[in-house]
């Protein structure tokens, strides 16, 4: 058997668009949290890039602390100046990389910015000479009215892409799914049957409205979903109580046969 540990957080494009103040402590945070926790994969969403550079300044620190795999997935322009995507970062061997296409980013044309797609971002990942995970991050397109139909699609393309992964066993999944726990159709129900999920409650959800805990607006939007056949077995969760986005960081470590 092998331990693995993963962290998924969305890092909230506030603390990158808005200064080197704001970016400062999101850094000092992300240093913070990969100090305590050291996960082997990192998961990020709403990560930004600026349109002049060729990476996320987040890959830049996500390196020096020791990651030296790192991918990126723009979905489109957030505006002139940047770009917003997903990242994956690991420090073990990464076998394969995929973006897998979601669906048109409709919150992006209405800002003008045409013909980008949502994606959600796969590695394959060596854990041991004969031990193999695949890790998705991913981030459909958030709930509102003009949104909703888009969004049913795009996680239904993402059920569709898992069904037919060829290493479905040993499988993790994990975001800002952009889903409280009792909508319908959601992606946890239509893949209940082959996968099962952990998030946060109701006394540690895992976002609240603008970051704020006194605000009662509260749901867990953020998941993490693993294979039920009983190959990747889920040793601890837990959703780490940071308070510079509006979404927690959430983590779990597994043992995979």
């Amino acid at each position: 058997m092998a331990s693995f540990s993963v962290l998924f957080w969305n890092i909230w494009l506030d603390n990158q668009i808005n200064g080197p103040p704001n970016a400062a402590i999101l850094l000092k945070e992300i240093t913070s949290i990969y100090k305590k926790y050291e996960p082997d994969y990192i998961g990020l969403n709403e990560v930004l890039q600026n349109t002049k550079s060729d990476k996320p300044f987040i890959s830049n620190h996500l390196n020096k602390i020791g990651y030296d795999n790192i991918y990126y997935a723009p979905a489109s322009p957030l505006n002139d100046s940047w770009l917003i995507g997903s990242l994956a970062a690991t420090k073990l061997k990464v076998i394969s990389n995929e973006n897998i296409c979601l669906g048109n980013d409709i919150p992006a044309e209405r800002r003008g910015y045409k013909g980008h797609t949502l994606k959600a971002l796969s590695l394959k990942i060596r854990i041991k000479p004969k031990d193999n995970v695949t890790i998705i991050v991913v981030h459909p397109v958030f709930l509102r009215p003009f949104t909703l139909k888009s969004h049913y699609q795009q996680t239904k393309m993402l059920d569709k892409h898992i069904r037919n992964h060829s290493n479905i066993d040993n499988l993790i999944v994990g975001g800002d799914i952009n889903e409280p726990k009792n909508m319908p159709k959601s992606f946890a129900h239509i893949t209940k049957d082959y996968l099962t999920h952990k998030t946060g409650s109701i006394k540690q959800p895992t976002w609240s409205l603008n970051g704020k805990d006194y605000i009662p607006l509260k749901a867990n939007l953020d998941k993490i979903f693993w294979a039920t056949n009983g190959k990747i077995k889920l040793n601890k969760f837990e959703v780490i109580d940071s308070k510079i986005s509006d979404h927690k960081p959430i983590y779990a470590e597994f043992m995979i046969n």
